[in-house]
């Protein structure tokens, strides 16, 4: 929207004006479609409104108008790509559009916003001309003046850089803060082949999961998940039989850490977790990288939740 079409129709009408003077009719009747027009534009993004609550906070869907040169339309469904080890899942990104650009410049779409079943929220801090996005997966900042140059940065949660994190709102950082500490720790329902949960008991969730493994390979994580000891091809790490391999899942998402044998989480893992069945548990794992291998490295293991009921 805007950029290069209305620049040509007010070229025109210029020129319209200067040849035929401002009263001629067919002056006035461009002067009517163009009233008529921007009158509907104003009514359409009217009627689809990304409706914010009495602190400012945006939870739902729609487009809403920023400011003079942008408006964002936000929850917008993208699905992913397949690949071998885990299925399609679909995103929610949001989409910038500037009045003052063309082509490609004029609408840009983003994701993540969120995962599927993940909540999500936005703020507009127009003293400061910054759009805020979060969810449980990701966290983004814009910078989208009505003049000079716009500015996107975003960050994956929970490793949000400290100087990031000081620069969210705080009617943001307050709801950020009522969501689960523990990342993944969300009441879902089991997958279909396996038995029913206890209902008192939180469950892994798969969509935190499958996010997980599909943000860039840095950090350390925290997560809770289905713990089950697992065999592993030899080529999945470096030194391979010092290792001992740990099938990390949630619902139909999966993924693999791995520890050193003969340390103590490793001594201890051998009572908690012998083999056989998972047990949810709360773990915390970090990236490792060497050579050709990039695997995920199993630092810490506790209790899930409610576990002695």
């Amino acid at each position: 929207m805007g950029g290069y079409g209305d620049r040509e129709t007010g070229d025109r009408k210029s020129r319209l004006r200067l040849q035929l003077g401002s009263r001629h009719p067919a002056i006035l009747s461009l002067d009517a479609q163009i009233a008529r027009l921007e009158k509907k534009r104003a009514e359409v993004v009217a009627d689809h409104p990304a409706h914010a609550d009495e602190e400012g906070l945006i939870r739902l869907g729609g487009r809403r108008q920023l400011n003079d040169r942008y408006e964002v339309t936000l929850d917008v469904k993208v699905q992913g790509a397949k690949n071998a080890l885990l299925p399609a899942v679909t995103m929610r990104g949001y989409t910038i559009r500037s009045r003052q650009d063309d082509g490609a410049a004029a609408i840009q779409t983003y994701v993540p916003l969120a995962m599927d079943d993940e909540p999500f929220i936005a703020f507009w801090a127009e003293e400061k001309q910054e759009l805020w996005l979060a969810s449980p997966s990701v966290v983004s900042r814009h910078t989208l003046p009505e003049f000079g140059e716009a500015s996107h940065e975003m960050h994956f949660q929970p490793e949000l850089p400290a100087t990031f994190r000081q620069r969210i709102p705080s009617v943001m950082q307050n709801a950020m803060n009522a969501w689960v500490t523990i990342i993944g720790l969300q009441n879902t329902p089991p997958a279909a082949n396996q038995p029913p949960a206890d209902p008192e008991k939180p469950q892994p969730s798969e969509a935190t999961l499958r996010s997980f493994l599909q943000q860039p390979k840095t950090g350390t994580t925290q997560l809770f998940v289905t713990l089950t000891r697992s065999h592993y091809f030899f080529e999945d790490v470096p030194e391979p039989s010092s290792k001992e391999c740990f099938a990390i899942s949630a619902g139909t998402a999966r993924g693999y850490a791995f520890i050193v044998g003969n340390t103590p989480l490793s001594m201890k893992l051998q009572t908690f977790l012998p083999w056989g069945s998972g047990k949810n548990a709360i773990i915390t794992l970090r990236w490792q990288t060497s050579g050709k291998f990039t695997w995920l490295e199993l630092i810490e293991v506790k209790d899930g939740p409610d576990e002695s009921k």
